[in-house]
């Protein structure tokens, strides 16, 4: 799997470099891109970042080197990320894919994949932050004494974590956390043809529509992607791997798609 995406990758990104170097590829370059069916699927693109390690990550950065104004680049830019965003996941082997949804989510069949997507997309995961923000908030917000707050369900580290972070809580909190990871597992679904290409497609439509309602540009959508993950992991090891990822995606690097086709038109 790594390796096939690497390929299509570098097969992608080097046809933009041979069109920026030596050849005209003609019409003028649009300096954004107009793709919904895309967009659905760049709001769990992390994950396919992530999937490949830091390989994906080094490639684009081994490119930078590269002058990406020329004709034709980010329509062949575009192209690349088609072969690497749209079922990213048809290359992982049904059982593989199946165990993953068993052991990280508990859901075993289609109707199950449903439910834990529409309770993603209502945002399952953010109500605890959300309570523990709003206590905060009244205790003096950054200033607040986490041993006076009480919120049911939360700890001290939960709530210890929120004070500490609470300048960076956008009002729309931790909510992205969920929808990126309901729109990955809309492409899990696909992977495993419970959902066509179709269905999985109409699914990441609606996501897209709720995740339009709350936020305004992808910086700010995977700022709160960021902090709802640390929030939830608990310190774990790739926590680090995740942050340099979200960097990248928020950065103005050439070389990703997120600086292209803007979250809201």
């Amino acid at each position: 799997m790594k390796k096939y995406f690497l390929k299509c990758l570098a097969i992608a990104i080097a046809a933009v470099v041979v069109c920026v170097s030596f050849v005209s590829c003609g019409g003028a370059d649009s300096k954004t891109i107009d793709d919904e069916k895309l967009a659905g699927y760049m709001l769990g693109g992390i994950y396919v970042y992530y999937g490949y390690g830091n390989e994906g990550k080094n490639l684009i950065k081994q490119l930078e080197g590269y002058v990406p104004e020329g004709p034709g680049f980010v329509k062949r830019l575009h192209n690349a990320y088609l072969e690497i965003m749209i079922n990213p996941y048809s290359e992982m082997s049904k059982s593989d894919t199946k165990r993953e949804l068993r052991d990280w989510w508990e859901v075993d069949d289609k109707d199950g994949l449903l439910e834990m997507i529409r309770s993603l997309q209502a945002g399952r995961h953010s109500v605890k932050f959300q309570k523990i923000y709003d206590a905060a908030k009244q205790a003096g917000g950054k200033a607040a004494d986490a041993e006076s707050i009480r919120v049911e369900g939360a700890d001290e580290d939960d709530i210890r974590f929120v004070i500490d972070h609470y300048d960076e809580v956008s009002a729309t909190g931790i909510k992205a956390w969920d929808y990126a990871r309901a729109a990955n597992l809309v492409c899990y679904g696909q992977a495993l043809e419970w959902f066509t290409i179709e269905e999985g497609e109409k699914l990441l439509s609606d996501i897209l529509s709720t995740v339009r309602g709350s936020y305004s540009d992808w910086n700010t959508y995977f700022t709160g992607f960021e902090l709802g993950r640390r929030f939830w992991s608990g310190g774990s090891s790739d926590d680090d791997e995740y942050k340099a990822l979200v960097e990248l995606v928020t950065s103005d690097n050439k070389y990703v798609i997120y600086n292209y086709l803007p979250l809201k038109k």
